[in-house]
């Protein structure tokens, strides 16, 4: 349930920064980075980690926020206000902090591909800039917040099994290296065919086909937030053949990595 919307206060769009003005700081309004290329350490509140592409950072007014970038940084730094959807009222501690990560990266992509345009559209009206981009943070605000209810929804119909659980929990984790579906079966106490079976009842699809899709959504990333030549995301996402990586991600992505990387790279 949405209890919560963004409202845009400013906003400064950064493009490869190689380090912050200051290592560590606290605003006096509540701020998102939402990172488009690159990587930065952070800590807040305690909760240490490293974002990317895919990553919104979110950090409460008056909270120390520590930072270090990693790789040239290209990101959206909002200053924000929360405001309580259908006068619910809501704690403090009910405001986002930390890494929220968006994992449609295609329809991200697309978000911040518009927020530059919208930019250079609205570069002659301020008021045009203001509310496309008051928009569009709403729009990356909505897209988490339906990733998650989707989330719970899968989690619950596969609690119908738990072994489920512990079988995609198996393939997030292993996704990326080699993995073989007859051994997890095995660790799970049944054949393949039944763990296809009752995975497929409770994802909508096969475990190769999951498995796939969090490679494909890897190599999304690599090919929007680095340089690196195919061959090598190819490798990185569990695959030795260039070609057969090619192939597959053109059939979930509906065009080729090299094409996909021209069109969706700010």
């Amino acid at each position: 349930m949405l209890l919560l919307m963004p409202v845009l206060l400013g906003h400064v769009y950064w493009l490869r920064k190689e380090a912050f003005l200051l290592e560590e700081d606290r605003y006096q309004q509540h701020v998102m980075f939402a990172v488009c290329e690159g990587e930065f350490e952070y800590e807040i509140d305690g909760q240490k980690g490293k974002a990317a592409f895919g990553d919104l950072i979110c950090c409460p007014a008056g909270t120390l926020f520590r930072r270090t970038v990693h790789e040239p940084l290209t990101f959206h730094f909002f200053t924000i206000e929360w405001l309580a959807v259908q006068d619910r009222m809501i704690s403090k501690d009910r405001f986002p902090s930390g890494k929220l990560t968006l994992h449609d990266h295609d329809r991200l992509a697309s978000t911040y591909r518009y927020m530059a345009e919208t930019g250079v559209r609205g570069s002659a009206s301020p008021e045009l800039y203001r509310s496309g981009l008051d928009h569009y943070l709403k729009d990356l605000w909505q897209q988490y917040v339906l990733e998650q209810q989707w989330s719970r929804e899968m989690e619950g119909n596969a609690a119908v099994d738990g072994m489920m659980l512990e079988a995609a929990e198996y393939l997030r984790d292993h996704a990326l290296g080699r993995l073989s579906i007859k051994s997890l079966a095995a660790q799970l106490g049944m054949t393949a065919v039944q763990l296809t079976r009752k995975f497929k009842a409770a994802y909508g699809e096969t475990p190769m086909d999951y498995v796939i899709g969090l490679r494909m959504e890897k190599a999304a990333a690599l090919l929007l937030g680095t340089t690196l030549p195919l061959v090598e995301i190819a490798e990185a996402c569990g695959y030795e053949s260039g070609f057969y990586f090619s192939r597959l991600f053109h059939s979930r992505k509906g065009m080729p990595p090299s094409v996909y990387r021209k069109m969706h790279q700010l």
